[in-house]
């Protein structure tokens, strides 16, 4: 069974924005990946969690477009990894906090 959701963003330029994602893999404490709809940037977002000794979990989190056109990702994908690296800087900040409380 297909699962989906919508997910709201904020757009430079445009303000907010709902895109679709589809849940494309998910295996409980192993892997979650998901494709966004959202042109021209076409997003897959891939979670992996590795279980370490001492009771730890490392988590690698990885963005990237699957929009193969090269005007594509010589102008705009550096804009895109900009924004998105500056937002994961928080997010795992955020994220950080929540889990050491």
């Amino acid at each position: 069974m297909e699962k989906k959701y919508i997910e709201t963003v904020i757009v430079p330029f445009k303000g907010e924005s709902k895109i679709s994602l589809n849940v494309v893999k998910a295996e409980e404490n192993k892997i979650f990946i998901t494709e966004g709809d959202f042109s021209p940037l076409f997003p897959k977002m891939t979670i992996k969690f590795h279980e370490n000794s001492s009771n730890t979990t490392t988590l690698t989190w990885c963005m990237q477009s699957r929009n193969t056109n090269l005007i594509f990702k010589s102008l705009l994908l550096p804009i895109f990894k900009k924004i998105m690296n500056k937002r994961a800087k928080i997010g795992v900040q955020n994220l950080k906090t929540i889990l050491e409380k």
